[in-house]
């Protein structure tokens, strides 16, 4: 229901405060409270940016189960690993002497 009620009012373009929407996330949480499960400490994290960029009229939010982002985190933080290394094998390649073209022959085949 208080989300409904928070994405209906996004539409009117009606702004909050920092502090309104620290009451009504915790208006959430306490009317929720029975759906999540309490042997899960910390179920919920939040975080709200007062700092607008340029054009915005409200900032963002979010409300999630700190799992899930630490997932996210570990998919992303596994994926720029990954680029680092390709570039790092890349880089060292033409340290040694390889040609570029080299390296796409090497690729496409």
């Amino acid at each position: 229901m208080e989300n409904i009620q928070l994405y209906q009012s996004s539409k009117k373009e009606e702004v909050y405060s920092t502090v309104q929407i620290e009451y009504m996330i915790v208006d959430f949480i306490n009317n929720s409270s029975s759906n999540f499960v309490e042997q899960i400490p910390n179920y919920i994290k939040y975080s709200i940016c007062d700092i607008l960029q340029q054009g915005l009229k409200s900032a963002a939010k979010l409300c999630g189960n700190s799992k899930s982002i630490k997932e996210i985190f570990r998919k992303s933080t596994i994926n720029q690993q990954l680029c680092l290394e390709e570039r790092h094998s890349q880089i060292s390649t033409q340290m040694k002497g390889t040609d570029e073209m080299e390296l796409v022959d090497a690729e496409s085949e």
